[in-house]
């Protein structure tokens, strides 16, 4: 089951292909490959919560998710590892699907200490993005100082979909603090 979620095959398929659905006819099957992986190897624990948070928020299924991430976190040793760090990402969407945006923010916060310096540029981008959209609805400026951050991460090729993503999002937070002219302008270069 972990190397199944862990493919690529399953890993670069658009989630309406077909393998989502069959996740969900196995979610016995996940359940109990996550108990063994809990009491066995915690490091598979992570791998199937983060394998499995696109499929529970796109199905508002935030308490089952939030649950299944927040086991895996207590049970994994805390140090500096990707995984970690982006099961706090899964765990902290979990809680924006339920618009408790600032226990998102500081669960990102305390995930954030976890991620390895070394880490792929991209992926911290992402965490930023996932940082700046929590906080974006109590706090547009600092969600902008998250955006920004990331978008000096992600100027290396193969970034060019998460710079679209960081400028529209930032467009976003600056129409919340009212900086109407630089959201529009910021919204022209997502687009472009």
């Amino acid at each position: 089951m972990r190397s199944w979620l862990m493919s690529d095959k399953v890993k670069n398929q658009p989630f309406d292909s077909g393998y989502i659905p069959t996740r969900g006819t196995e979610v016995e099957n996940l359940r109990r490959a996550f108990e063994w992986s809990l009491a066995n190897k915690t490091e598979w624990a992570l791998d199937i919560v983060n394998g499995l948070s696109y499929y529970w928020w796109s199905r508002d299924m935030f308490r089952e998710g939030s649950l299944w991430i927040q086991r895996a976190i207590e049970a994994h040793p805390r140090e500096p590892r990707i995984e970690y760090a982006m099961a706090h990402r899964g765990l902290a969407t979990m809680y924006t699907g339920i618009s408790e945006y600032r226990t998102a923010h500081e669960t990102l916060l305390a995930g954030l200490e976890f991620m390895p310096k070394s880490s792929d540029p991209i992926q911290r981008a992402r965490y930023l993005n996932t940082m700046g959209n929590a906080c974006a609805n109590f706090d547009p400026e600092l969600a902008v100082k998250y955006f920004d951050e990331g978008l000096t991460l992600v100027g290396s090729p193969g970034g060019e979909t998460m710079v679209s993503t960081l400028r529209g999002n930032k467009a976003f937070a600056l129409l919340l603090s009212g900086q109407l002219d630089e959201a529009e302008a910021y919204l022209e270069e997502a687009i472009n």
